[in-house]
């Protein structure tokens, strides 16, 4: 029998089930949630996940709690135990938050996790994947090195790899965080590029005709341990005008419309689809801006995100728990037309202790 199990991670998945009541396949006040904890691993002998708790846990603590309702918390033997099954009564209502910590002997905890996750009494589900605590050093990086201009809309960027005390540098991945003034970066904000793992330089393009962006990079390990390195590199593009396409006109667009908080680190944001006079709604793509300050967006600074053509809706992950954050998203037509609106809306995460 041939057992892989995932690297750093537990994966617990809570099962909900209706509660009792009445005839009652579903109650009207609460949902029984039926919580199974284990490491997932693959059994070449079958075709099913496997689970097993990790022998290094001794004990699993568990934590629901949410608006209107008390705290629920158990603590749970798992010494001697492959897998642990968990029943709980939970009142129904919006956001519930479900917290799992492991520990072992030494009461160090080795395991986190948490998920919100809304109750009705109907029947859903949900996973909440653990993340090691194991690793919580960061990297060891001097930051970017160079900037080098290449055209109107290129820069490259070149540094030195970084350390980390458990993954290899050829694992380590850079976010490269840009600004149009000195200090400028939002580090709250996800990086405009993330490099592929093992990266020592970046090509930064979709920049604007002459201007000065300033550049910081950061080293992230496998656990997304973060070095906080505020090196800065500047370089100005070079000026120069881009052949017209014959269509200069951008988009009809009316803004981004709703942003919805799902998690600690996403936020739903939705609109109505934009027109244009040349390209089909449906091959025009969506800029998605991000801030923590309102009105605090940079549009010479390439978008946090950009959506597959003819969305009318993106999750934004990689956010800071209990953070507000402020959006703007714009059209871009085919032929590189952008309209400027500055409708902003905004929403915070909910708290994780991620």
């Amino acid at each position: 029998m041939k057992r892989v199990l995932l690297t750093g991670m537990m994966v617990i998945s809570l099962i909900l089930t209706s509660c009792g009541g009445g005839d009652g396949l579903f109650g009207t006040d609460s949902t029984t949630v039926v919580i199974g904890i284990g490491q997932q691993s693959t059994d070449s002998s079958t075709s099913a996940p496997q689970s097993v708790i990790p022998p290094s846990v001794r004990y699993v603590r568990i934590v629901i709690s949410g608006t209107g309702m008390d705290p629920i918390e158990r603590t749970v033997d798992a010494a001697t135990c492959n897998t642990v099954e968990e029943v709980f009564q939970v009142p129904n209502g919006p956001n519930r938050h479900f917290t799992v910590y492991a520990y072992d002997d030494a009461e160090t905890l080795l395991y986190y996790g948490d998920e919100h996750k809304s109750l009705n009494g109907m029947p859903t589900s949900v996973t909440v994947t653990m993340a090691s605590m194991a690793d919580q050093t960061p990297p060891v990086f001097g930051g970017v090195g160079t900037a080098t201009v290449v055209s109107g809309s290129q820069i490259d960027l070149a540094w030195s790899a970084a350390t980390d005390d458990s993954t290899q540098q050829q694992d380590l991945v850079y976010l490269v965080y840009i600004a149009t003034s000195p200090g400028g970066q939002d580090f709250l904000v996800p990086p405009s590029f993330t490099t592929p793992a093992g990266a020592t330089s970046f090509s930064v393009t979709g920049l604007a005709s002459a201007t000065t962006y300033y550049f910081v990079v950061r080293a992230m390990d496998e656990s997304g341990n973060i070095d906080g390195n505020t090196v800065e590199v500047s370089a100005t593009t070079l000026n120069t005008t881009p052949p017209s396409s014959g269509d200069t006109m951008p988009p009809t667009f009316g803004g981004v419309e709703t942003a919805t908080p799902v998690s600690g680190s996403q936020i739903d944001l939705t609109w109505t689809a934009a027109t244009d006079n040349v390209s089909a709604s449906s091959n025009i793509v969506y800029l998605i801006y991000i801030a923590t300050t309102s009105g605090g967006q940079d549009f010479l600074v390439p978008p946090s995100f950009t959506t597959p053509a003819g969305a009318t809706s993106f999750s934004v992950t990689g956010l800071t728990s209990a953070t507000t954050y402020y959006f703007v998203v714009r059209a871009k037509d085919e032929a590189g037309n952008v309209e400027t609106n500055t409708v902003e809306v905004s929403a915070t995460t909910l708290f994780s202790m991620h």
